[in-house]
């Protein structure tokens, strides 16, 4: 077993079981994204963030607040 698959297997199996639940609820709305796959409900700074990844590339969207980095 290599370095971490045991945490990883484990956590994949907790976010398999989210994903059951999420799918199903009314507030993520799945079937509205399945019918049309354009119509993401993204704030516009988040558009165009995500505008700078390449493709295949990561955008990773952590829940919380703005960070700000570097010089103040």
């Amino acid at each position: 077993m290599g370095m971490f698959e045991k945490e990883l297997s484990e956590n994949r199996r907790l976010w398999d079981a989210w994903t059951a639940v999420n799918t199903v609820s009314a507030f993520y709305d799945v079937q509205r994204f399945r019918d049309d796959a354009d119509d993401v409900r993204i704030e516009p700074w988040a558009r165009s963030v995500a505008s700078f990844v390449k493709p295949g590339g990561i955008f990773l969207s952590l829940r919380g607040p703005p960070v700000a980095v570097g010089d103040r």
